[in-house]
């Protein structure tokens, strides 16, 4: 029981870090792009994953057509904040890619395949 709770302490630690690292990165990201995308936007790439062409290019690269739930969440998170001023908008749309990022970053990786040589 205690090794589980090192354990997700170190995970959560290791994922604090990482999105320190990444909120930057985000930030100049997100600047980049004109700001944070309107909700319209968001429904669209929405929709665009479930277009012909991305299904057989998912089917393609991963053998299976693409689901597209991430790209659902964000809409609803864009919709969610429909309440809040631009700049808090803006700062919490950063933050919630960085923690994606991050946990993209935690999970496994093709780099993870390679060994390095030395």
């Amino acid at each position: 029981m205690e090794e589980a709770t090192a354990t997700s302490a170190a995970d959560r630690e290791r994922f604090d870090r990482l999105v320190q690292e990444e909120l930057p990165i985000q930030r100049a990201s997100v600047a980049m792009e004109g700001g944070m995308p309107s909700c319209l936007t968001l429904f669209d790439n929405y929709l665009l994953c479930y277009s012909l062409a991305a299904q057989f290019r998912a089917v393609y690269r991963f053998g299976q057509p693409a689901g597209c739930p991430a790209k659902f969440e964000d809409f609803k998170f864009c919709m969610s904040l429909k309440g809040v001023s631009d700049e808090r908008r803006e700062e919490v749309w950063i933050k919630r890619r960085a923690e994606s990022w991050a946990e993209r970053r935690m999970g496994k990786s093709s780099e993870d395949v390679w060994t390095a040589r030395t």
